[in-house]
């Protein structure tokens, strides 16, 4: 799932990135980079109060508590990190862009499909992207320098693009796997129905051990889906 960011950003542009983002870590008027993104969720929550909801509502809690990226710190924590792998990326060993990386938006996008239930709509990666802008854009260490501020919102739109396609790309999975579950769900009391109405003198002419491995082939196969 790499991204290939020279499609967006130029040579300039990308140096600027990576000379801002080391400066953000170590010479940003003392703020830590990690506090920088909390300020950003910090923001985010006054923007949208229905998160700050989400994260205080028990059910919410007990299905993120089975995940190490739960609390407000821990999604700044995982931004940074996210963000160090892409701009890491841009000088990247072409042989090995196509790994997987957990870290990659994409990735990330797709995991919080299953939020969806909890009201978490596409439109707000929209509006993260818009925070993290407003938040980095007023750092010490990325205002003083010429064209860093393009850059970074060129870099962080195809960042955004990319946890929007995730995101995306979880509901297109979930309804092609209820599909198929649904096929061979079908499929299999098709053939069940067919062999209790078959005369049952035609299993004559198959043989017995044939006739019980179709069928428990097609269970098989029901079980398994079903279990997803």
């Amino acid at each position: 799932m790499y991204y290939n960011y020279d499609r967006k950003l130029n040579k300039m542009q990308k140096r600027s990135l990576k000379f801002t983002w080391h400066r953000l870590q170590t010479r940003n008027g003392g703020k830590k980079v990690e506090a920088v993104f909390e300020e950003v969720y910090e923001k985010l929550l006054k923007q949208l109060p229905m998160l700050r909801d989400m994260f205080t509502t028990r059910t919410f809690l007990s299905a993120m508590s089975r995940n190490s990226v739960a609390t407000l710190r821990d999604h700044a924590r995982i931004t940074v990190r996210m963000i160090d792998s892409a701009i890491k990326s841009f000088d990247a060993d072409p042989k090995r862009r196509m790994e997987f990386n957990e870290l990659e938006p994409r990735y990330i996008g797709r995991a919080h499909g299953k939020l969806r239930p909890y009201g978490f709509v596409g439109n707000f990666w929209e509006i993260l992207g818009e925070t993290i802008i407003d938040v980095v854009l007023a750092q010490e260490a990325v205002r003083d320098l010429p064209g860093a501020g393009q850059a970074w919102v060129l870099f962080t739109a195809c960042i955004v693009d990319q946890l929007r396609v995730g995101f995306d790309e979880s509901r297109n999975f979930a309804e092609d796997l209820l599909v198929r579950k649904s096929s061979i769900t079908s499929v299999s009391e098709e053939i069940r129905d067919s062999l209790d109405s078959t005369d049952s003198n035609i299993l004559e002419y198959i043989p017995e051990a044939q006739v019980c491995g179709l069928i428990s082939g097609f269970f098989e196969l029901k079980s398994y889906f079903t279990s997803l």
